[in-house]
């Protein structure tokens, strides 16, 4: 860090008004913010007094000093006797002269870096070992910015302000807007053009920008992190959550906790992704209604249902009926009874195919199955598949399950009739010919 305890308190020779405010640095406060002024040679105040974070690089108050001059110049910070360089760091309140110098650039310099720059393949850190005068041209950045968008943070502050360079910039390189100007950060235009590119550039913006509902919605539209952003107070109001919410249902994740505990918000970002019931709150993830919505729509959501919803006997039933593939994550308590099972597959003879391999085994639970969908005769197990009344019962439904009989009844004379009669009008030929109905299997 710059100290400037060693520097003896007065003003600037020939300068009046402007000399240093702390000459010793303040020990007991050496964490806290710096407040600096800055005035020209004639005791006009050009910066502050401005407060700036500890130990902030001198650069930072350069930048901030020459971005809004044109033409672009060179600046040098006098603090009593001694020169403030762009190295060092502020420690302790300043007061100091800023003294200006112009920056011109000769026509031979500047068509020989625009040659440096027309290169097929450009030298590494060409643009950055240019001498400040040819990073201030405004030619020469735009040639730069043109090749490599982030050559933008090497230029002079005043072109880092200009509108041509910054939009050069930003169309090439969306990040670029970082290393813009404080004033081009703050322009709707800029930022709205960034976060349309990249979404996550709203982190750039200035604190106006950010706490814009317009430019807000467009960053959460295609990422909802970016909510992480938004500046201000107005987005706890519920309606703009609820508004975001429709734009983006997984900004559910990052509002507070009392919107997802919102019915309203919870069931319109389930709606849209059933996937955000695991961001919802405790309450919501006990709410029967929002719970079997997002189930509906994804069965893998009944994990993220509250335990309470998980281990009620009543709504498992309800949720088994309503979208089978939701056994799969059930306890397995419910997956292997019996009777729980039993009831589902009257409800839905799909739940057959997602219950536990002793459900599938159990006589009573596949008939229920085969006789409200033979086609389930499929999920059975083997005992229940060679079991000639349960296979008859589904040929006789659907001849088409002579498929999935077992080996024991695939030859049983009373399933290839019923299937035969069904297929065939009872043809008494096609009923004796078991080899033609062995080729049914193909069909």
């Amino acid at each position: 860090p710059f100290w400037l305890g060693h520097f003896q308190q007065g003003p600037l020779p020939g300068r009046s008004g402007c000399s240093l405010v702390s000459m010793a640095p303040l020990q007991e406060n050496i964490h806290e913010a710096v407040v600096v002024t800055a005035r020209g040679i004639t005791g006009e105040i050009l910066l502050g007094p401005q407060t700036f974070a500890f130990e902030t690089a001198v650069q930072t108050l350069q930048e901030k000093l020459l971005e809004v001059r044109q033409p672009p110049q060179g600046v040098r910070l006098i603090v009593g006797r001694a020169e403030l360089h762009a190295g060092d760091a502020l420690a302790s309140p300043v007061e100091c002269t800023a003294v200006f110098s112009s920056l011109e650039l000769t026509r031979e310099g500047r068509e020989r870096c625009l040659a440096l720059l027309s290169r097929p393949r450009l030298q590494y850190k060409c643009f950055e070992s240019f001498a400040e005068d040819a990073r201030a041209d405004e030619q020469v950045v735009l040639q730069a910015v043109r090749r490599d968008p982030m050559s933008i943070r090497h230029a002079h502050p005043a072109c880092r302000n200009d509108h041509k360079i910054v939009l050069a910039a930003i169309e090439g390189d969306p990040t670029c807007l970082k290393h813009a100007s404080a004033a081009c950060r703050t322009s709707r235009e800029f930022v709205l053009m960034a976060v349309e590119k990249n979404p996550l550039c709203l982190q750039y913006a200035s604190e106006a920008c950010r706490a814009d509902l317009e430019i807000v919605l467009k960053a959460v539209e295609k990422n909802a992190s970016c909510l992480h952003f938004a500046g201000g107070a107005r987005w706890d109001d519920r309606e703009i959550v609820l508004l975001l919410v429709k734009r983006n249902p997984l900004c559910l994740q990052y509002v507070s906790d009392a919107h997802k505990d919102d019915h309203d918000i919870v069931l319109t970002a389930v709606e849209k992704n059933p996937v955000c019931l695991r961001f919802a709150g405790c309450a919501c993830k006990a709410d029967w209604d929002i719970v079997l919505r997002a189930i509906e729509r994804s069965p893998v959501c009944f994990q993220y249902a509250d335990e309470t919803c998980k281990s009620d006997r009543d709504f498992v039933l309800r949720a088994f009926a309503q979208t089978p593939p939701c056994i799969l994550y059930a306890q397995s308590a419910f997956r292997g009874d019996d009777e729980l099972m039993r009831e589902a597959v009257q409800s839905n003879p799909r739940c057959l195919e997602f219950a536990s391999d002793a459900c599938r085994s159990d006589r009573k639970i596949v008939h229920a199955a085969v006789e409200s969908d033979p086609s389930c005769l499929r999920f059975a197990g083997d005992s229940c598949r060679n079991d000639r009344e349960i296979a008859l019962s589904a040929v006789r439904g659907d001849p088409a399950c002579w498929q999935y009989v077992g080996p024991a009844c695939a030859a049983d004379p009373r399933i290839a009739a019923a299937s035969a009669s069904s297929l065939f009008g009872g043809s008494p030929r096609f009923a004796a010919d078991l080899s033609s109905l062995r080729r049914m299997k193909s069909w």
